[in-house]
């Protein structure tokens, strides 16, 4: 009876939990929330830079205007970047571009811009 008991106060309590806690963010909204680990993000790459071969990184803009104080910049690592070449995405630069993606990760402000760094072609899923 006492397990019943339990059992159902921890389904009435799992029914009061705030359901907006799982919903994805949009990249405006994600660039706020710096430092805050595990977000799920709503992305669509409006811009990007290839920039491999001299810095060994790729960068998706959420902006058309990489300098908007609205955009989301993701970072993707040589690491991610080799891993979606091996999942026939050659170049992710001009692939992903108007893309809409969904993206796990934590925000970080570097020299006034949000960036999400990309380490693992598993933070990305390509939505359409």
């Amino acid at each position: 009876m006492l397990v019943q008991l339990i059992i159902a106060a921890l389904f009435l309590a799992s029914c009061c939990i705030d359901v907006s806690a799982w919903q994805r963010l949009s990249a405006k909204d994600a660039s706020n929330k710096v430092g805050v680990a595990n977000l799920d993000i709503d992305f669509v790459v409006s811009s990007s830079s290839d920039q491999h071969d001299s810095n060994g990184v790729v960068y998706l803009d959420s902006q058309s205007d990489a300098q908007h104080q609205d955009n989301l910049r993701l970072c993707l690592s040589a690491n991610a970047i080799a891993q979606l070449q091996e999942r026939g995405i050659i170049n992710p630069a001009n692939s992903l571009l108007g893309k809409h993606l969904h993206i796990a990760g934590a925000v970080m402000r570097i020299q006034g811009q949000a960036m999400l760094p990309i380490q693992s072609a598993d933070q990305i899923t390509i939505v359409s």
